[in-house]
């Protein structure tokens, strides 16, 4: 699946869905990558985090805009093309290349929405196409959040928008101010394990396990701040019955403003490791060196981000919502060695 998020510009509340855009040309990209660590970080259950990789990949002029454009991908495991208060307020699952938050946020929604909650009762919900969601719940006061509730949700071939969703969701609430559900001001902080959990769509399946804690706070139904973090987690993309390709996020942090719903900035700070058609294994840190700035439903018009291998790295900058830069240092002592510029949308499409 060629997923088409704008990955570090967290739009309407988290990421936005990029779209095509610009011309240009780039020099190179592909490549196998120099360095296979003899360790990738694979957690091999959601309770276990990923350890950190002590060897890094060599970048080299041939993969450099692939590694770029994979470390800019990595995280759209996770974005949304729909803002949390949509999603909170009735949005129901999305397909499986809007990311990991909106469907995950979807069932937490449906499930304190549900009618005669009870704690200590499993109470199974069918769901509209299909299939259904088991919802064993802590709550203290009964179709409202509070700190301390705990859900656990497992979904059982449950078809939404043509998306079919499996696998084991467990949520914890902590921080909670304000009606989560009812009110445009609130904040919520929700520490999320999932095992298993796959989203089918046609013949892609994305299946992710492991932890993330999503804090929010919600100015207006316009105005919000979202930080994302967490020890590991991985996705595993099987496309269209061919080849897999898996990332692991390790010690990941990423944070996104949106103001008015007009403009949004993002930034994120990670470890990468993985095994991409591109690239082969590999494994990488990534952060912001400025954050990226984007219009609503654009692509991001300003900031940059370096990607750091085996003595060497590269930089992406945006030049405009159209078009991007990418920068190889062979040495990864800032000194460029070769440049390529790029369409957005040629760049997405190089992981």
């Amino acid at each position: 699946m060629k997923t088409r998020t704008l990955v570090l510009t967290i739009g309407s509340a988290l990421i936005l869905s990029a779209c095509g855009g610009g011309g240009g040309s780039s020099g190179s990209s592909g490549g196998a990558v120099g360095t296979t660590p003899s360790n990738p970080t694979t957690p091999s259950n959601p309770n276990t985090p990923a350890q950190p990789v002590s060897t890094l990949t060599t970048i080299t002029a041939a993969n450099a805009v692939a590694v770029a454009s994979n470390a800019y991908a990595a995280t759209a495991s996770i974005g949304t093309s729909s803002s949390l208060t949509d999603v909170l307020t009735g949005v129901s699952i999305q397909t499986a290349d809007t990311g990991l938050v909106s469907p995950m946020l979807a069932m937490v929604k449906r499930a304190i929405a549900a009618p005669r909650l009870l704690t200590g009762v499993v109470q199974t919900q069918n769901c509209s196409g299909g299939g259904n969601i088991a919802i064993d719940a802590t709550l203290k006061t009964q179709n409202m959040l509070s700190n301390g509730d705990v859900m656990k949700m497992t979904a059982t071939n449950c078809v939404e928008n043509g998306a079919t969703l499996n696998g084991v969701l467990n949520v914890t609430f902590s921080n909670v101010s304000g009606d989560v559900l009812n009110s445009s001001t609130w904040t919520a902080t929700l520490d999320s394990v999932f095992s298993d959990l796959a989203l089918t769509s046609g013949s892609n399946v994305v299946s992710f396990a492991g932890d993330m804690k999503i804090a929010m706070i919600q100015e207006s139904a316009a105005r919000n701040t979202v930080t994302i973090t967490g020890k590991a987690l991985q996705t595993t993309d099987k496309q269209n019955g061919g080849a897999t390709t898996t990332r692991t996020l390790a010690d990941y942090s990423l944070k996104g403003i949106t103001r008015d719903g007009v403009t949004t900035t993002g930034d994120a700070n990670f470890k990468l490791s993985g095994d991409t058609a591109s690239l082969g294994k590999f494994s990488l840190t990534s952060q912001n060196t400025a954050n990226f700035v984007a219009a609503v439903g654009k692509n991001a018009s300003s900031g940059a981000m370096i990607v750091n291998g085996n003595a060497s790295s590269v930089t992406l900058t945006a030049i405009n919502d159209s078009s991007v830069r990418v920068d190889f240092s062979a040495k990864g002592d800032g000194v460029v060695t070769q440049s390529f510029t790029l369409s957005w949308t040629e760049f997405l499409s190089k992981f």
